[in-house]
């Protein structure tokens, strides 16, 4: 059976046959390691298992919080949307289903869990590390999240997130961006 990874790697990513890659969020990249390939010192490297509809599902939303994505139509195989056709592009939205909204949000708790892990891992005080993480844990969407990476890490939320909390100007800026970095 295939096993699935998020792995985070220093410089270099070993690629041997067997091993695919897939996409990289917030420095982790997405692998899927074939049945009888040994992958070398993955123990090595900071990493957590993955399911299949994670990687192949929830990397399509990753981040999202509108109810739809935009899809390159030609790309898909999709037929552009009229709107989109009419302002000169090609696209098409793709609505959620409940798989793409349930793998996105697992994808999303297991990448941001491992950030808070990694980050207590090179401290000496882990007091707030069960706390931090019982509170992702407890989230269930993809918004959740997204405000949970701004508070914690200074990552900026979506736009269209950062606009349900008048949090864009009418330039269409971002007012108070978060300061990047740890914040816990």
């Amino acid at each position: 059976m295939t096993q699935y990874y998020a792995v985070k790697f220093r410089k270099e990513i070993p690629l041997v046959p067997g091993v695919k890659l897939y996409s990289s969020f917030e420095g982790y990249t997405l692998i899927s390691v074939e049945d009888g390939t040994e992958y070398p010192h993955l123990e090595d490297y900071s990493y957590v298992a993955l399911t299949e509809d994670e990687v192949l599902l929830g990397t399509r939303y990753y981040g999202e919080t509108r109810s739809y994505r935009k899809a390159y139509s030609d790309a898909e195989g999709l037929t552009p949307d009229a709107d989109e056709l009419a302002n000169g592009k090609r696209k098409t939205k793709v609505y959620y289903t409940e798989a793409d909204s349930l793998a996105t949000v697992s994808l999303m708790k297991k990448v941001a869990a491992r950030m808070v892990i990694d980050e207590f891992d090179i401290r000496t005080d882990r007091s707030t590390e069960a706390d931090i993480l019982a509170e992702l844990d407890a989230m269930t969407t993809v918004g959740q999240i997204c405000i949970f990476k701004e508070e914690k890490f200074g990552q900026e939320m979506p736009f269209p997130l950062a606009r349900q909390f008048n949090l864009v100007s009418e330039n269409e800026q971002r007012i108070n961006p978060p300061i990047h970095g740890v914040k816990f």
